[in-house]
């Protein structure tokens, strides 16, 4: 890991110019060699009924829908990435990858890991494939570099995807993310406010903010407060004002 961290600082050290547009031609982009360990994690078939899933939820190839994730690609590059240098990030649920699709544009040197249950997102055009994976996030995860040495990242993200999974499986994603995480690492992700049985089936883990707070915390995480993240652009498939904003870090004493 500590190989793979230098090699980061020095290709982006190598890049780095007075001039924006010179920084973006100097930039290329990491083709790192990234694994998945546990074989057996193959996602959800196209016709598995899994609480919380529905299969159309991800293949948003349309442009007019991928183009949405640009405004919060933006926001996350420049309040969070390039202001704390993150350079690996994983996100969770993340569809036809266009919110990574988006952040690669502001900087192809970044390393970004997706990964979702839903197998035909391997085909949408926004996806980097030697670097998007199929599995599901409530199932064991584990990824590693070319040396199998296990990747810790520095910024975790996931939006619109807490809520559809099972509170009694929740446990494990926690676990998948702790487990590519250390007290330096920054996760920012969204839980949709609305749901449940008998309102909109698929979103069967719904909570209320304080309840997400204390069951974080339960699990070893410690809040962080949200207040100052306003005028957070949001993509065409939710809306702030319907969904709950979560930033938190390993807790450590």
């Amino acid at each position: 890991m500590k190989n793979l961290l230098i090699s980061l600082f020095i290709i982006f050290c190598s890049s780095c110019s007075n001039d924006p547009k010179t920084d973006q031609v100097n930039k290329k982009s990491i083709d790192l060699t990234i694994n998945q360990l546990n074989k057996k994690n193959k996602g959800i078939e196209v016709k598995e009924k899994v609480p919380g899933y529905q299969h159309h939820d991800g293949l948003w190839f349309a442009k007019d829908k991928h183009n949405t994730y640009s405004d919060l690609a933006s926001y996350l590059y420049n309040n969070f990435i390039k202001k704390n240098n993150f350079k690996t990030i994983l996100e969770l649920g993340s569809g036809a990858g266009s919110l990574a699709y988006f952040l690669r544009q502001f900087d192809p040197t970044l390393v970004i890991v997706t990964t979702d249950g839903n197998k035909k997102t391997y085909k949408s055009p926004y996806v980097k494939s030697k670097h998007h994976f199929i599995a599901r996030t409530d199932e064991d995860l584990e990824f590693v570099d070319g040396n199998k040495n296990r990747i810790i990242f520095d910024f975790v993200i996931s939006f619109e995807h807490f809520e559809h999974i099972q509170h009694e499986r929740f446990h494990t994603v926690l676990d998948n993310i702790k487990k590519h995480m250390n007290e330096k690492t920054l996760c920012f992700c969204s839980a949709a406010t609305w749901g449940g049985p008998g309102v909109y089936e698929p979103h069967c883990n719904v909570k209320t903010l304080s309840e997400w707070e204390n069951y974080l915390t339960s699990q070893g995480f410690e809040i962080l407060d949200t207040k100052l993240l306003t005028d957070v652009p949001h993509p065409f498939n939710f809306t702030w004002d319907r969904s709950h904003k979560l930033l938190f870090r390993l807790f450590t004493k």
